[in-house]
């Protein structure tokens, strides 16, 4: 989150600015250390695991390894708190009752890691669904569906006793599912846990709840299993929202909403600020009408897929060098379980029409929005082949002994002057909004490109030494770059000049880092 939106006021942080005793237990941010700024306090669960996995058998510990990752499930007699997460309902147990005697509000979180793989869980929430697993009928891909959409999940293919390649048995799918819904009644008697001690406390009078899942889970369906997909069984997650002044209790809502709308939500429900940078809504209007429509539709990315969901259907669409190269379309009315690929019956032809231009207009304002941002977050907008002009008043050039930096726009095209120091060693970087450059003479010089482009595109590299003289690469980025590489050999010294071409004059591009890193 430090790297991916840099000073971007966090929702735990907006809330620890307006007076809140703030903190973290669990997995809440994907990394330990990320936003750190935001809690006053931070703690994590240990175990005697080796690994994040979190295994409790001394053979499955043994097992799992840097080089190869234990089994993809466990079953054993042992008390909750024997996995992480019976650890953190105790940790957030204690916090209530230490919290109750404060005088400030909170804002306490409980970041649990199952139902995520392996499927780890104690015996008795096994035992739940002994001889009551059924495998989903749908076990094949949707009719017609493109080829982008299906994969391959790596991500338990990496676990042992699981095949390289193929389907599973219908035996071991049996068990993977069994454990899944152990860890989710594992995992639920944990959160069963907290709720119970909030109301011993009585501070379920004036506390805000809020549950939800990063994501949903195939178990099977299509003959996929994990998530890295764009399916609605994925995409589709749990949200629940548990408030003291709420007339609606124990309703539901069929309403189309999205995780960024949890922030302003709560913002509201707590009556402080909604911070202007927020790009969801606050869903108090469906709490007092759940049938209330919010907004039109949700979007979502994973990789090349970009899918787009209204309250009828779930478009999704792939690209590629600019053009469209795979597309589904599943009627959620009539199809809910998404099994035929309708995208090209003609009786859908407006519907696909309708999506794929709400798609076309959510991208427009996500990359208008980072054009906006360019001057007061330092970062670089390539609209229709060019660069922002002038690069903004946080961009920083700076060297650790002296070397002679300039960054330009011309042309719509950004010129980078490096201006080496012989044996001398010098440093500069983009970080956030700061260029830097580590170069020697007689070595391997390698640009790396971060951002993210509206769709597939060709850039050109170069970097020219004083004179005629010259190394050139066209790469094509993807519509997502982290630290794409183009190495270049470094010759000899002089003055460098770092140009990038922008070839696709449809395409937008967001680059928000760019760095030069050397080696002998």
């Amino acid at each position: 989150a430090d790297e991916d939106a840099p000073g971007i006021l966090t929702l735990p942080g907006h809330f620890r600015s307006n007076g809140y005793h703030t903190i973290s237990n669990g997995k809440i941010f994907h990394h330990d250390k990320d936003a750190a700024d935001s809690w006053d306090e931070i703690w994590h669960p240990s175990s005697s695991s080796q690994s994040w996995r979190d295994y409790a058998i001394k053979e499955n510990i043994l097992q799992d390894t840097d080089v190869a990752r234990g089994p993809a499930f466990e079953r054993a007699v042992l008390h909750d708190t024997i996995y992480k997460d019976g650890k953190t309902a105790e940790k957030v147990i204690r916090d209530l009752r230490k919290l109750k005697e404060m005088e400030k509000p909170f804002f306490l979180t409980a970041g649990f890691l199952k139902p995520h793989l392996p499927f780890n869980a104690p015996e008795k929430y096994w035992k739940l669904y002994d001889d009551k697993v059924r495998l989903p009928e749908n076990n094949y891909p949707p009719e017609n569906a493109p080829a982008e959409s299906i994969h391959n999940w790596g991500e338990l293919r990496a676990y042992a006793g699981i095949p390289s390649k193929g389907p599973v048995s219908d035996e071991l799918a049996k068990k993977l599912t069994h454990g899944y819904y152990a860890c989710v009644s594992y995992t639920d008697a944990q959160i069963g846990k907290i709720l119970d001690e909030l109301k011993s406390l009585g501070l379920d009078k004036n506390t805000i709840v809020v549950l939800w899942g990063d994501h949903g889970y195939h178990l099977g369906e299509h003959g996929l299993w994990c998530k890295h997909c764009n399916f609605d069984r994925v995409l589709n997650a749990p949200l629940m929202f548990k408030t003291p002044k709420t007339a609606t209790k124990g309703k539901s809502s069929n309403a189309v909403v999205e995780f960024v709308d949890i922030y302003p939500t709560l913002c509201e429900l707590a009556g402080i600020e909604i911070p202007g940078h927020l790009d969801g809504i606050s869903l108090v209007p469906v709490f007092e009408k759940p049938e209330s429509e919010v907004k039109k539709a949700a979007f979502s990315r994973y990789h090349d897929g970009e899918s787009v969901i209204t309250k009828n259907f779930l478009y999704t669409q792939w690209a590629s060098g600019g053009e469209v190269v795979g597309k589904m379309l599943y009627d959620h009315r009539s199809d809910p379980k998404e099994n035929i690929n309708v995208v090209d019956d003609p009786d859908y032809k407006d519907v696909v029409e309708e999506l794929s231009q709400l798609l076309k207009e959510n991208n427009d304002k996500l990359y208008s929005q980072a054009e906006d941002d360019t001057q007061e977050n330092g970062h670089l907008m390539v609209k229709n082949g060019n660069f922002s002009d002038p690069l903004g008043p946080s961009w920083r050039i700076s060297s650790t002994n002296g070397a002679e930096l300039s960054a330009k726009v011309e042309d719509g095209q950004l010129i980078c002057d490096v201006k080496s120091l012989g044996e001398q060693y010098w440093n500069a970087g983009i970080i956030q909004n700061e260029i830097s450059f580590s170069l020697k003479e007689n070595s391997e010089c390698t640009i790396y490109l971060s951002g993210s482009c509206s769709q597939e595109a060709k850039v050109k590299v170069q970097l020219q030494e004083e004179g005629p003289k010259l190394v050139s690469h066209d790469v094509t980025l993807s519509t997502s770059i982290d630290n794409y590489a183009v190495p270049i050999q470094i010759k000899e010294d002089g003055t460098y000049t770092l140009k990038i071409y922008f070839l696709d004059k449809d395409v937008s591009y967001f680059i928000d880092d760019i760095s030069i890193k050397v080696k002998k």
